[in-house]
């Protein structure tokens, strides 16, 4: 018998996620650094929360700069197995555990003039804080200045840290960037020194992650190469900046792991 999907060990793990990691982590003080230097420009944009202090604003401008970065995205459409309106791959280990990813992003929308993106935390950080549907909804009319009726989904939205009462309204308190407003192509193009930098890294832990996947994946599932050396590139830049940002001391809230781009 054979499985239709790789079962990878330690030394595969190693050779392939961890690999990555070492080869991202040695650019990491190099992006943040441009980052920081950065900063009068970025505040001077002038989004919704730029005021913040940069140590609050660092994680929001990772994020916005690993979701722009060129190869750092897989297509679920390409996973291996299908359902309706759903895919997924398998992946064995005889490890208890396989890469110790701490950080992952993604990204929730709803409706057609805003998306809402946030960082999802393992481990000693936030354990959960996805929004539901409504919760973004109601979020995004705190933002326009609208009414929020229900008080338990605005006790919800305070216990979160994203949204503060401010005398008799409600205000919140994560970065809000603008297309209509021009924001977005200002931020693009102030980041665009950091972007020429984690560009050229991410390709290289993209073709490095096709390359060392090959070995671990037989022979009759070879067309899933593809698939794995994608998945084990993307969110590596994410996880090295992440890192770098511990050593740092720079402390996580849950203000900073969520951000709004509205048009």
């Amino acid at each position: 018998y054979q499985t239709i999907f790789p079962i990878w060990n330690k030394t595969a793990n190693n050779d392939v996620y961890v690999g990555n990691i070492e080869l991202a982590q040695k650019h990491s003080k190099e992006i943040i650094d441009a980052i920081y230097s950065l900063s009068d420009k970025i505040k001077n944009i002038g989004f919704y929360g730029s005021k913040k202090d940069m140590d609050k604003l660092i994680l929001f401008l990772i994020g916005y700069i690993c979701q722009n970065t060129e190869n750092n995205d897989f297509e679920v459409e390409k996973f291996p197995f299908h359902g309706i309106d759903k895919a997924w791959y398998i992946l064995g280990s005889t490890e208890d555990r396989f890469h110790n990813n701490e950080f992952y992003h993604g990204i929730s929308s709803t409706g057609s003039t805003f998306e809402l993106r946030e960082y999802y935390f393992g481990q000693q950080f936030i354990k959960d804080n996805r929004f539901s549907s409504t919760e973004q909804k109601a979020f995004y009319s705190i933002y326009l200045g609208e009414s929020v009726s229900d008080e338990y989904l605005l006790a919800r939205l305070i216990e979160s840290g994203k949204v503060i009462k401010s005398g008799g309204s409600y205000e919140i308190t994560v970065p809000v960037i603008s297309n209509e407003r021009g924001e977005v192509s200002a931020l693009n193009s102030v980041l665009a020194p950091v972007f020429s930098i984690t560009n050229k890294l991410q390709l290289k832990i993209y073709e490095r992650s096709h390359e060392t996947v090959k070995k671990y994946i037989p022979k009759h599932i070879s067309n899933q190469t593809e698939v794995f050396g994608s998945l084990c590139s993307c969110c590596i830049l994410e996880n090295s900046l992440f890192k770098e940002l511990l050593l740092r001391n720079i402390e996580i809230s849950t203000d900073m792991v969520t951000w709004f781009i509205v048009k």
